[in-house]
């Protein structure tokens, strides 16, 4: 692929449309490469649970992608597992019933899927240094190593949403990371 062509693919449109506010909702959980302690680290992952529970699985059945929706059912229900609970927030409503457009919902799953490339390099932090439950971030990083997310970033290129519709989308998903208000919970 020609170097204007990767420049102008959704993936990398949707990277640089987004990065600051991806930044932005790095920046509330992990900073220098590490979380603060066990309690940030959870409440990262309570904020992960809502944006594939609430999100990610509805835009997989936007676009009825099931192989997607059960990818976001399995991280919900790691997380689940490494929480050791289901998070909930008696403070904060969620983004609700998720109405999404079609370029919407092709940025939700660009947010959360295109994660696991970062799952790696959160893991590869953690480990050693932490007695952590790591179950949802050894699944997603090892999503990112099956193919997973190259079948995913070949269906997004091939879908060729619009691209501000698409950024939303993918906002709505940091916005839901960033909220340090899930970190509140019972």
């Amino acid at each position: 692929m020609a170097p204007t062509q990767v420049a102008s693919s959704p993936r990398f449109l949707l990277r640089d449309m987004t990065a600051a506010d991806h930044a932005r909702a790095e920046a509330v959980h992990y900073r220098d490469q590490k979380f603060a302690d066990q309690a940030g680290y959870f409440g990262y992952l309570a904020c992960l649970y809502r944006a594939h529970s609430e999100l990610g699985s509805a835009a997989a059945g936007m676009r009825g992608d099931a192989r997607e929706g059960a990818h976001h059912d399995r991280s919900a229900a790691l997380i689940c597992a490494d929480l050791g609970r289901v998070p909930v927030s008696d403070t904060v409503p969620g983004p609700g019933p998720a109405r999404l457009s079609a370029a919407q919902s092709w940025g939700v799953s660009y947010a959360l899927i295109g994660s696991a490339l970062g799952a790696t390099t959160v893991l590869r932090a953690l480990q050693g240094d932490v007695n952590w439950p790591l179950g949802y971030l050894q699944a997603t990083a090892a999503f990112a190593t099956s193919n997973g997310v190259a079948r995913f970033f070949a269906a997004l290129n091939a879908a060729a949403p619009e691209p501000e519709q698409a950024a939303s989308g993918a906002r709505l998903v940091f916005d839901v990371i960033a909220n340090r208000q899930h970190l509140a919970e019972p």
